[in-house]
């Protein structure tokens, strides 16, 4: 395991939702983490980093799904704190611990390992296996004491 990295810049960040979301926010309510199983970067809240555009197509594309209304953006500005960086030296190790575990907690169970799913010109667009893994090193290290992470970026 090794140490978190804290980021000292701020981070802008653009999360793709609901016009009534982002009417929600700016009058003082927040964005609330979502609890998905095939979120690729695990639990939590999404942003597109330095990217309104993507994260307004990301917003076009759940309103096609019919799941918004009106699609929208909300800008914001993040203090990362400790960051679990995806591209970082270091992290390929914690990520093989975690799958390990994972894979020998699930084969316990007699459970089948969560697997990523391709839905679109053979990407993977639910990423529960990756989340799975992600959501294990956060228990791995609060479970051996370790910092914790309160961000991740891939």
């Amino acid at each position: 395991m090794f140490p978190a990295r804290r980021l000292p810049n701020l981070l802008l960040g653009y999360h793709g939702t609901s016009e009534a979301i982002v009417e929600q926010v700016l009058r003082g309510g927040s964005l609330k983490p979502e609890q998905r199983p095939y979120h690729w970067l695990g639990q939590g809240i999404y942003f597109w980093q330095d990217d309104p555009l993507h994260a307004a197509q990301w917003a076009r594309e759940q309103a096609g799904r019919g799941l918004y209304q009106i699609p929208s953006v909300v800008g914001a500005v993040i203090s990362p704190g400790n960051t679990l960086r995806l591209g970082d030296y270091g992290t390929r190790d914690e990520l093989r611990a975690a799958h390990a575990t994972l894979t020998a907690q699930l084969q316990a169970l007699n459970t089948p390992l969560p697997a990523n799913r391709r839905l679109r010109d053979n990407i993977p667009l639910l990423r529960d296996l990756d989340c799975a893994v992600i959501d294990m090193v956060h228990t791995l290290r609060e479970v051996s004491g370790a910092e914790s992470f309160d961000t991740v970026i891939g």
